[in-house]
């Protein structure tokens, strides 16, 4: 599930791209993520 705030009315149900995330997360592959830190 989401850790989005439930109090909004976004649905909270996983997009493809999260479901790519823990398919290969669970596959223990490895994964960059760019988002991961401020590079500011």
């Amino acid at each position: 599930m989401s850790r989005f705030s439930l109090r909004t009315a976004f649905p909270r149900t996983p997009n493809p791209l999260s479901q790519a995330v823990a398919e290969r997360q669970s596959r223990g592959l490895p994964l960059l993520d760019l988002a991961e830190n401020n590079p500011t």
